[in-house]
This record gives structure tokens, sequence and C-alpha cells, in this order.
């Protein structure tokens, strides 16, 4: 494409982001006077938007839903920490809630100032074709960026688009598209229909690759969103509804390319301390200076006897003991604290990178995120075949993945004989194990529409009654939730309803 032809591509874009009459609902962080002057301002504004991906990707906006479900049991003396959404006591002012609500919203309104303001910069400049390519490519992210934030906020606060009224009014998200902050509360959206959430998510995804493709511009490694990074989250979205066919044609064509191999068994416990792996697509990079949240420190401690959550004992027997996602998990721990003390497997899967903490005798518990993965690929080809009863392909798509975590003689045995609704229920439980404490079961369980009941207490190695239960907060021990829960779905924040008149009576079923 020519630098003309560019041009006109930007400018195009800007026309279309302008005639939306959309204010962003809620306001983002930037100040009205902040422009895009320069290559270099767009350029700085654009690592930017990258630094606000480490944190939406880091921390609770990983565990949050994971600690609600019913994978985790909290231990005594945890200093209450997020043990209303452990405890299943969720409102529109709890804290955590409401914080993760604004901070996808806050990156939507910089992504929209990114993706509005471009085009114009271009418009005053006569760039070099290096440099038009390069916002191009900047563009791509920015669109992928807020296609993420929108994905994310659709698992969490909206209904499975596969079980639900899909043009039922209120059922999707405020979609805001145009940065354009008003302190005028009756212009601002209301919620959308969850088709609508779902085509906006989709048709940034499509321009976020057309832009890539069109810059020209390879990422130099995996540090930089790519157009397999894209088609890893449209092969996601796809299954998320029900759109088997073209999920499975997604995924199986970028795992089929080569490009992302299965990390092998040797080098898996690389994967989650040191971050590396040749199965990442997609990792937020991060070092001892700019660095997301700590993801792990809900799980561990550098004493080695606290934690203020450990696995149930249903989920330390969903792997065999010579998974290499075992030894990569879990380790040892002795915990001691007011009710007593006893040794326990803890979730290790976030262990801190010593490349982020340093020269700190003391892990911070902070690692690159890695949203996308080609492991989740293959759960998704497997699922997505599965549910288009094209067992074969389930299977062929299953068989890579087992092996590479057991051994081919595990999956001859125990794996290639299954049909039916044991396959299915093989897979789900694969992407259990997989896909642990990485925010995906919330989204996992509405669109597989079951419930689930919080599993039992792992078993103590220094108390005679074998059981942990002393070291545990005996209150929602087994707290169950039936698929049609009314806190699968999160409230929105009350913060939103004081500001915005046209979301009133728009509240998820079940809060008030």
């Amino acid at each position: 494409m020519t630098p003309f032809k560019k041009l006109c591509v930007l400018c195009l874009l800007c026309a279309l982001c302008a005639s939306c009459n959309m204010d962003v609902q809620p306001e983002g962080q930037i100040s009205d006077t902040q422009a895009l002057d320069s290559y270099k301002d767009c350029r700085n504004f654009w690592t930017g938007l990258y630094a606000l991906m480490r944190n939406v990707t880091s921390g609770n906006h990983v565990i949050l839903s994971d600690i609600q479900l019913d994978d985790f049991h909290a231990v005594m003396g945890n200093g209450n920490r997020l043990m209303d959404i452990y405890n299943g006591n969720i409102y529109p002012n709890t804290e955590e809630v409401t914080d993760i609500y604004a901070s996808y919203y806050a990156l939507i309104a910089q992504c929209n100032f990114f993706i509005d303001g471009v085009p114009l910069t271009v418009q005053r400049h006569n760039f070099p074709s290096t440099q038009t390519d390069s916002l191009l490519s900047c563009m791509a992210d920015a669109y992928f960026f807020r296609s993420y934030a929108y994905s994310q906020l659709a698992n969490l606060f909206c209904s499975s688009y596969i079980h639900s009224d899909i043009n039922q009014t209120a059922s999707g998200l405020s979609l805001v598209t145009a940065y354009k902050p008003s302190s005028d509360n009756s212009s601002y959206p209301g919620r959308s229909t969850l088709q609508q959430t779902y085509l906006l998510i989709m048709a940034d995804l499509q321009q976020a690759y057309l832009l890539k493709t069109q810059s020209g511009i390879t990422p130099p490694d995996n540090y930089y969103v790519s157009t397999a990074a894209i088609q890893a989250l449209q092969a996601r979205i796809l299954l998320a509804m029900g759109d088997n066919k073209r999920a499975a044609e997604v995924a199986s064509t970028l795992i089929d390319s080569g490009q992302y191999p299965l990390t092998s068994a040797a080098d898996f416990a690389k994967l989650w301390k040191q971050d590396e792996g040749s199965e990442i697509i997609w990792r937020v990079q991060a070092d001892y200076n700019y660095h997301g949240l700590p993801t792990g420190s809900a799980f561990m401690s550098n004493s080695h006897h606290a934690a203020d959550y450990i696995p149930t004992n249903d989920v330390v027997y969903l792997y065999e003991l010579n998974d290499c996602r075992w030894d990569a998990y879990f380790a040892e721990c002795s915990i001691n604290n007011t009710g007593g003390e006893g040794k326990v497997f803890r979730l290790a899967k976030y262990p801190g990178n010593p490349d982020i903490y340093g020269t700190s005798a003391q892990s911070n518990f902070v690692n690159m995120a890695k949203p996308f993965r080609s492991a989740e690929l293959y759960l998704i080809a497997a699922e997505a075949y599965d549910n288009l009863k094209q067992t074969e392909k389930a299977q062929a798509y299953l068989r890579p993945l087992v092996t590479a975590r057991l051994d081919a003689g595990y999956y001859a045995a125990n794996v290639a004989p299954l049909t039916g609704t044991m396959l299915t229920e093989y897979i789900r439980d694969e992407r259990h194990r997989e896909l642990l404490a990485e925010g995906h079961r919330l989204a996992d369980l509405k669109r597989w529409n079951t419930g689930f009941v919080r599993g039992e207490a792992q078993e103590c190695w220094d108390f005679d009654t074998q059981n942990c239960e002393p070291l545990l907060f005996h209150t929602n021990l087994h707290l169950s939730y039936s698929a049609d829960d009314y806190r699968l779905l999160w409230p929105i924040p009350a913060d939103e309803f004081n500001v915005n008149p046209q979301i009133k009576g728009q509240q998820n079923p079940g809060y008030f």
C-alpha cells in the first residue's frame, strides 16, 4: 500500500470515529488539553497503552473471579483479603468489582483517544512511509486493546451469549467508541444489547487485523501484539458466541501454522517462573522498574508458612503426578496460623520472575502476563469440534496437548478411547487443568451452563484427623452456585448509577 493510500485509510478511520456521538462513560484519565501533535507523541502514547495492559492482565483482574468460584479455600489469618468475593457477598459497591470495571473503561477511554487522534495527526503532517506504517500498527494495537477490554467486561458483567436472549434490552455493556468527555450526563450511553456488545468486539478485532496486515510490520518478538494474538482472541470470542465452526477454523489454522509449538515438559516450569516458552503468543513486557500487579500474592508468601488461599482437594486431584503442570503449578507449604499447623500444597503458578524482582531476596510475586498461549487454542479447537460432534478432529487437537503435558502412552490408554459425553467432560477437565487460576473459569461455567460446589478441603500431613479444615475459614467451605445463580454476573457498580441516568433500571438481575 502506498503512503497516500495509508493516509486515506487513517483519514477514513478518523471520519468514522467522528461520526459517533457517544460520550465516554466513565470518563478516562486523559486531560482534554492533551494532544497527539507529532509522531513521537503518538509513539509515546502507544507505549502508555501497553503500560495499562500490564495492569489489566495481572493481579485481581486475573484471579478475582477464580477466588469467587470452586477452586480455592480461604486460610484463616488471611487479613480478610478478597473475602467478600470468596464468600459470595458481592454488591454494587464491592470495591474490587468497582475497581476492575473502572480500570477496563479507563483503558477503553485511552484507546478511544488514540484511535480518534492518530488520523488527525497524520492529516496535519507529511510523515514518511515508515512512520505511517508504524502508526497503522499502533492503531491496530489500540483496537485490539479496546476489544480485549470489552471482552473481559462482557465475561464478568454479562450473561453467556449462548444461553441468553442476545437482543434483550440492556443485556450488554455501555459501549463507547469515541473520546468525547462531557459533563452533560444526559448524553452518556445506556447499556447495549448483548449482540451489539459482541458485534463491537468482533468489529474491533477485524479492524485490528486489517490495520496490522496493512502496516506490513511484524513484531520483533512476542512482547508486542501480532496478527496471531488478534486471531487468538477471535477464536476465544467465537467459542463464547457458540460459533463453533469459525472458532475451530481460526484456532486450528493458527495451531497448524506451527508458529507457537507447545512448550516441552522439560521447559514447562520456565513458562511460569521466567515467563519463557515457545507457546506464548503474547506476553506483556515487564521488568524491575515497570511491571504489573502481583498475581501470585494471594497464593504465596516469602515466609513459606502462609497463604491467603490454597487449592481445594478437588483441584489437587485433577492432576496426575507425572503431569508436568503438577510441579509448575503447586508447591509444598507448611501453613502456620491461628488454626494450627499443617503441610499443604499451595498454588505456585505465579512465583514471581527473578528478572522483575531483581536483586531483592524476596519475590514480589509479579510475572509477565501471558494472556494468549497456543495451549488455549488446542482447547478451543477440541471443544469446538466436540460441540460439532466431530470426534476425530476434537481428539486430533486434544492429543498434542495431553501428550505434551503427560505422554503419548497416557493419551493412548486414557483419552483416545473417549467419545460422547465422556470426551466432553475430559475436554472440560483438561481446560480446567491447563488454565487454572488464569481467569477463565467464570466464562467457562457460564458457557457450559453449569454451576459449582466448592470442593473438599485438602488433607493435611501433620493433623491426626488428616484434614486441613482447622486451617481454613469454616464458612462457605462448600459454597455452591446453581447454573442460574445471579452472582455469576457481577453487578454494575453503584458509581455508574450515580453519574449516568441512562442506566437507571439496567442493573443486572439480583442486585439492588
